[in-house]
This record gives C-alpha cells, sequence and structure tokens, in this order.
C-alpha cells in the first residue's frame, strides 16, 4: 500500500546498518491494510560484508486503536 515508503525504509537500513519501529501500512492477503513497524538489521560477516538482511514486522493497529481509545479519555477527563 506505501511502496515508496518501503523502499525508502529498505534504502535507509542500507545506509544506516538497521532500522527500527518504522511505521508502514502493508496489505494482508485477504486484502484488509495493516500498520505494522519493522524492525530491520543488516547481517555482515566477519570481514563485514554483507551476507543477509533480518526483518520483523509487527502489527500495531489494536494498539493503535487503544493508544486512540485512552487519549481521548484523558482528553475528556482531563481536557
Amino acid at each position: 500500500m506505501e511502496p515508496e515508503k518501503a523502499r525508502e525504509g529498505y534504502q535507509r537500513v542500507f545506509k544506516e546498518g538497521s532500522v527500527r519501529d518504522y511505521p508502514l501500512t502493508i496489505r494482508h492477503i485477504s486484502g484488509r491494510a495493516i500498520v505494522v513497524v519493522y524492525n530491520t538489521t543488516i547481517c555482515r560477516n566477519e570481514a563485514g560484508e554483507i551476507q543477509g538482511v533480518f526483518a520483523a514486522a509487527r502489527d500495531v493497529t489494536e494498539h493503535n486503536i487503544l493508544e486512540r481509545a485512552l487519549g481521548g479519555i484523558c482528553r475528556w477527563r482531563c481536557g
């Protein structure tokens, strides 16, 4: 869903060596949009050559829903 943003994250990991908590919206096989944050790091051998990339994405859809709900409660009580 965000191919340009995904490309930016990919380029960033090769420039910086790792990416942490990079937000991205992806499309599930069912067609549903999923908000994720992903962490990526480059794996190197002893000579410093790139051997691969490890990436893990975490679905934060429910977290974001709860955060918005709690923020609304706080604004209601504190505002």
